[in-house]
């Protein structure tokens, strides 16, 4: 086949093309038009956000422990020093979490030592009730046993809690399978 041939083949099977696109095209203009579909709203899945935990301790070795055991197991871990600091990171995150482009947000559950400089954990945890919107936060009282019962006394004598609405105690030295046995049960699973 020659040059000028090939091209003329060509021409034909293009012509020929053409004539089948066109009369493809004009059946669908004929045709009724199907129905509109409904576009369906478009759905954000529902975001599960992990237990937060805050961690008031002013033992820099045992925060670091506890925040380290936490985080091992799933849960967001913040940490504070005394309960002026844990007081200041709540205010942030749950009061004006836009400044900082969050969502408000309060922790599942707090581990409060009860004995810390500045703001111990009986006068964190005073603050804390008298808050409406603090008072559903857990608390899990870190400390010896006689303080975790002094504390458990004067939650139902001076501040006037029901006796099961005392915070549950965790006596020091912790047993770290004490503590995570106890975090998922008060805070949830990860």
């Amino acid at each position: 086949m020659t040059g000028r041939q090939l091209v003329a083949c060509l021409r034909e099977i293009t012509a020929h093309n053409v004539a089948i696109v066109a009369s493809r095209a004009q059946r669908r203009a004929e045709e009724p038009a199907p129905p509109a579909e409904v576009e369906e709203p478009e759905t954000k899945p529902i975001r599960r956000l992990k237990p937060y935990i805050l961690v008031v301790e002013d033992d820099g070795d045992l925060r670091d422990i506890i925040k380290q055991e936490l985080c091992d197991c799933g849960y967001i871990v913040k940490t504070a020093k005394h309960g002026i600091e844990a007081l200041e990171i709540m205010n942030r995150e749950y009061l004006e979490p836009q400044r900082y482009g969050a969502e408000p947000r309060l922790p599942s559950l707090i581990l409060l030592d009860l004995h810390m400089p500045q703001m111990d954990g009986m006068n964190f945890y005073a603050t804390l009730i008298s808050k409406p919107q603090y008072r559903e936060v857990h608390v899990l009282a870190m400390s010896d046993s006689q303080s975790i019962g002094e504390f458990s006394d004067w939650c139902v004598q001076t501040a006037g809690l029901d006796v099961d609405e005392v915070p549950e105690g965790l006596p020091k030295p912790v047993g770290f399978g004490d503590l995570v046995q106890k975090v998922a049960r008060l805070a949830g699973l990860p």
